[in-house]
C-alpha cells in the first residue's frame, strides 16, 4: 500500500486509502498541478496480457462522457502498480445515506436516479467495444448538485481496480457483490447488458424498501428444492411501491435473462409508464397485469433455473411432470355453439392484445429526467418545429455542422461514418466511411471548400482527414491521438485540435504540421473556439475553468472560474462581444469576451450541458442538455423555450447560418432539423 503524502508521477500526493483488495487499491489524493482532489487508482498485474487490456481500457474509458459516469483522466506506470486518475466525488454514497436514514428512499426520487442510471447503461452498452459495468449496487453510487446521480466503481478494487471492462470472448475476470449480482455472472457463465439490468434493479429494489434482496444463488436453491422464490415484491416490503413499479423491478431481477428486459432503453420506457400511470392509461394497467403474474408451477421455476445455469453445469434430478393427458380428460366438453361463440371472442381479444402491445412498445419520447416544469414565460417546441429526422447513422452521432452556404450539413457517427445531407431536401449526399473507427468530430472550412473529419480508432489513435467538400477528394491526413473536437479558424489555415491526452496543439492546415501547442493546458480538453476575429482561442476540460489565449504571443491571458465541474462546451457570440461556457455541472455562463468579466448564469438547467451554439446575429444562445435543447435570450439571459422530442442524449447542436434552422444529433443517430421561425421561435 501506498503511504500518505507519496507522490506520484511528481504531480499526484497521496492522502488517503479509501478501499483496497487482493488485485488493488483506490486512493484519494491531490493533483498537485491542478490543485484538485482525484481517485488513483492502483492495480496490480503480473500479467502482461493484463498489463495491455488495462492500457487499452484506461484508453477507452478516457473517451467516455455521460453526466452519470465517473470521468478517468489519467493513467501511467510507475513501479510495479499500473494506475488510473479519476474524478473525485465527495460525500456519503447511497448505502451509507440509506442507513442514515434508517429506512426506505421515496420511490419518486429512486425513479428519477434510475432513470439516469438507465440512460447512462444505454450508453455504455451502445458503444462500438460494449461495456459492462458488472458492479452496480449501492455503495457505487452517489448524489451530487441539482440531484445528479453518479455511478462509481470504488467497489471491484479487489479485481482489476474496479474500471469498468469490455466484453471479452474469454468472459469476465471481475468478482462480483453478492446481493446484486445476477445468476449467470456467480456462476461464471458471462455476463452482457441484460447482467446490469439485474444489478441496477437489485440496487433500486434495496434503496426503495430499504431491505437488501435475496442473492441469485440462494434464490435458484430454494426453487430447485421446490421452495418459494425468496424474494419478496418490494410493494409487499414498502406499502408506498406502486405495483407497476414493483413489476418492472421483478422482471428485470429474473433469473433467466432472456426473461429480463432485453436493454436499457426497454426498461427505462417500462419504469416511466409504470411512474406515470396517468400518462399512459390503460398501458400501465395492461403492464401491470402482465408483470404480475401468478406463481408459476415448479417445474416452470425450475426450468427458468436450469436455463441460466452455463453448458457444464450438472442439472439435478427431473422433477415429476403432470401428464397433459389428464388435463385434456378433465376438460369439459362443449357444444359447437359454444365453441363458435369462444373463438369469436378469442379473436376479438387477440385484437385488443395487438393493439396493447403497440401502444406498450411504440417508441416514447419522453423521460423521467427531463420531465421538469419549465419555467414561467417559457413555451415547450411545438410540432411545427420537428420535421422529419435524417437517418442513416446506425450509432449516437457525436458532432454536426453546417456549411457556410447554409447549403450542406454534416454528420459525424461512433457507426465510423461521416455524411453530408442536403440541407434543403435532407437527401443524403455523401458518405464517408472509417471502418473500425468512431467519427467524433465534424467541421466545414469558412470557405466551404473543405471538411475536416476527426476519426478515433479502439487504441486511442486518430486520424484528421481534411477532404474536398465537394469532390470528397483527400487532400490533407493529419495523424494524432485521442482527439474529443476539432474547430477551423476564421482565415481556414489552421485547426485546433482538442485532445483528451492532455495536450491542445493548433495545426497547420497546408502542411498537415502542428504549428503551436498551446502553454498552460496539461489537461483534457473537451471543447475549443475561435473568436470571430481570429486573434483568440477558448478552450475547457477537465480543472473546470475556462482558458483563453492570445493567438499572435501563443500566451495564456485569461483563466475564468466559476464552474463545479468538467468544461464541456465553449462558443463565442459571432460579433465577439461574448464568451459561452457550459458544464458537467450543470450550468451554463455568459462571460465578456474582452475583460472575462462574469455576465449571466443562465436559467433553467438542471443537467449537464454538452453542445452551445450562438444563432448568427448573437441574440440567442441554444444549449444541449441530456433530452432537450434550451433557448435563452442573450440580452436577458432568461429561457425562452425548450425544445423536446429527442430520443437519446444530445452530443451537438449548430445553427445555420441564417438562423432559421437548428441542427442536433446525438443517442438516437437520428439527424434533427428545427425550425426557428427566423429567430423569433
Amino acid at each position: 500500500m501506498l503511504n500518505a503524502d507519496a507522490v506520484l508521477q511528481n504531480r499526484y500526493r497521496i492522502v488517503r486509502l479509501l478501499s483496497q483488495g487482493g488485485m488493488g487499491a483506490v486512493y484519494q489524493a491531490i493533483d498537485n498541478r491542478l490543485d484538485t482532489t482525484v481517485a488513483l487508482k492502483e492495480c496490480f498485474f503480473d500479467d502482461e496480457l493484463l498489463r495491455k487490456q488495462f492500457e487499452r481500457e484506461a484508453r477507452l474509458l478516457a473517451r467516455l462522457r455521460h453526466p452519470a459516469i465517473t470521468k478517468v483522466i489519467d493513467h501511467f506506470n510507475e513501479g510495479d502498480g499500473q494506475f488510473l486518475v479519476m474524478e473525485f466525488i465527495p460525500g456519503a454514497d447511497l448505502f451509507e445515506m440509506l442507513k442514515t436514514r434508517g429506512g426506505p428512499f421515496p420511490e419518486a426520487d429512486v425513479l428519477r436516479w434510475g432513470d439516469q442510471l438507465l440512460d447512462a447503461l444505454a450508453y455504455l452498452h451502445g458503444q462500438e467495444s460494449q461495456i459492462i459495468h458488472r458492479d452496480i449496487k449501492p455503495q457505487n453510487l452517489k448524489l451530487i448538485n441539482a440531484g445528479q446521480i453518479i455511478l462509481l466503481d470504488f467497489g471491484l478494487a479487489k479485481s482489476l481496480g474496479g474500471q469498468l471492462s469490455r466484453v471479452t470472448s474469454s468472459g469476465s475476470i471481475f468478482g462480483y457483490t453478492q446481493h446484486y449480482a445476477p445468476l449467470e455472472q456467480i456462476q461464471g457463465a458471462g455476463t452482457d447488458a441484460r447482467s446490469d439490468l439485474y444489478a441496477l434493479a437489485a440496487t433500486l429494489y434495496h434503496l426503495v424498501t430499504g431491505v437488501i434482496p435475496a442473492d441469485a444463488l440462494t434464490r435458484a436453491t430454494a426453487i430447485l428444492n421446490y421452495q418459494p422464490d425468496p424474494l419478496l415484491p418490494a410493494s409487499e416490503l414498502n406499502r408506498q411501491v406502486t405495483p407497476a413499479v414493483n413489476a418492472v423491478l421483478m422482471q428485470a431481477m429474473a433469473l433467466n435473462r432472456d426473461q429480463r428486459p432485453p436493454n436499457a432503453d426497454s426498461m427505462r420506457r417500462a419504469l416511466y409508464d409504470a411512474a406515470h400511470p396517468d400518462a399512459r392509461g390503460f398501458q400501465a394497467t395492461a403492464a401491470t397485469a402482465a408483470f404480475n403474474r401468478p406463481a408459476t408451477s415448479p417445474q416452470a421455476n425450475e426450468a427458468t433455473v436450469l436455463s441460466s445455469m452455463p453448458p457444464h453445469a450438472s442439472p439435478p434430478a427431473p422433477l415429476p411432470v403432470t401428464d397433459p393427458t389428464l388435463l385434456r380428460q378433465s376438460a369439459p366438453r362443449q357444444s359447437r355453439k359454444g365453441l363458435w361463440i369462444g373463438g369469436a371472442l378469442l379473436m376479438l381479444i387477440a385484437i385488443v392484445a395487438v393493439a396493447v402491445v403497440w401502444f406498450i412498445r411504440r417508441p416514447h419520447s419522453s423521460n423521467i429526467t427531463t420531465q421538469r416544469p419549465l419555467p414561467a414565460g417559457t413555451t415547450a417546441a411545438t410540432p411545427a418545429h420537428q420535421p422529419q429526422p435524417l437517418t442513416g447513422h446506425t450509432k449516437e452521432i457525436n458532432s454536426v455542422a453546417f456549411s457556410p452556404d447554409g447549403r450542406t450539413l454534416a454528420s459525424g457517427s461512433s457507426d465510423g461514418t461521416a455524411r453530408l445531407w442536403d440541407a434543403q431536401t435532407g437527401g443524403l449526399l455523401r458518405k464517408f466511411e472509417e471502418p473500425g473507427n468512431e467519427v467524433v468530430a465534424v467541421a466545414f472550412s469558412p470557405a466551404g471548400d473543405r471538411i475536416a473529419i476527426a476519426a478515433v480508432g479502439g487504441e486511442g489513435d486518430a486520424v484528421i482527414f481534411i477532404r474536398d467538400s465537394q469532390s470528397g477528394e483527400l487532400k490533407q491526413k493529419l495523424a494524432t491521438s485521442n482527439v474529443h473536437t476539432i474547430a477551423f479558424s476564421p482565415d481556414g489555415r489552421t485547426l485546433a485540435v482538442a485532445n483528451i491526452s492532455s495536450s491542445l496543439n493548433l495545426w497547420d492546415v497546408a502542411s498537415g504540421g502542428v504549428k503551436q501547442t498551446l502553454e498552460g493546458q496539461e489537461i483534457q480538453t473537451h471543447a475549443v473556439a475561435f473568436s470571430p476575429d481570429g486573434r483568440k482561442l477558448a478552450g475547457g476540460g477537465y480543472g473546470n475553468t475556462v482558458k483563453v489565449w492570445d493567438l499572435q504571443t501563443g500566451k495564456l491571458t485569461q483563466t475564468l472560474a466559476g464552474h463545479d465541474n468538467e468544461i464541456t462546451a465553449v462558443a463565442f457570440s459571432p460579433d465577439g462581444r461574448l464568451l459561452a461556457s457550459g458544464s458537467q455541472d450543470g450550468t451554463a455562463k455568459l462571460w465578456d469576451a474582452e475583460t472575462g468579466a462574469l455576465r449571466q448564469t443562465l436559467q433553467g438547467l438542471d443537467s449537464a450541458v454538452s453542445s452551445l451554439a450562438f444563432s448568427p446575429d448573437s441574440r440567442i444562445l441554444a444549449g444541449a442538455s441530456n433530452r432537450s435543447i434550451l433557448i435563452w435570450d442573450v440580452q436577458s439571459g432568461t429561457l425562452k423555450k425548450t425544445l423536446t422530442g429527442n430520443e437519446g442524449m444530445i452530443h451537438a447542436i449548430a445553427f445555420s447560418p441564417d438562423g432559421r434552422r437548428l441542427v442536433s444529433g446525438g443517442d438516437d443517430a437520428t439527424v434533427r432539423l428545427w425550425n426557428t421561425n427566423g429567430g423569433a421561435w
